[in-house]
Parts: C-alpha cells; sequence; structure tokens
C-alpha cells in the first residue's frame, strides 16, 4: 500500500496519474475529494484504474472543510 499526500484537491488528478504510471491496481480517496473532485481524478487518469472513497457523516462537512481551507 502507498499512501500520498497532497496540499490541495487540484493535485489530485496529478497523483493519481503517478500512482497509476507506477502501477496502482486501485486508488482509494479520502472522503475530503467528495463527489465532484473523484470525478475530476477519474478523468485525469481516463478511468485506467478503480477510484473509491468513502464519506463522512453530513453534520461533520464543515469541520472537514476546515481542515482543508
Amino acid at each position: 500500500m502507498i499512501t500520498v499526500g497532497i496540499s490541495h484537491l487540484v493535485e489530485g488528478g496529478d497523483a493519481a496519474r503517478r500512482l497509476v504510471a507506477a502501477g496502482a491496481q486501485l486508488i482509494e480517496l479520502c472522503s475530503g475529494f467528495g463527489p465532484i473532485w473523484a470525478a475530476k481524478v477519474i478523468e485525469a487518469i481516463d478511468d485506467a484504474v478503480t477510484v473509491g472513497g468513502f464519506a463522512y457523516r453530513p453534520e461533520a462537512i464543515d469541520r472537514i472543510h476546515a481542515i482543508f481551507d
């Protein structure tokens, strides 16, 4: 397993491309990506591997956003 940290969600596509190029078979995203940024990651890698993620409960969203701002 490889863990990659990024500073901003916009970097997710580039990080995912590097993982695919290195032979990754699956990418699991932090729930901070949400459906829109997850779709951008999938598009960035041309759906080359499965991209998944998990979600936080709705009442946690504001706290999660505060971490990434």
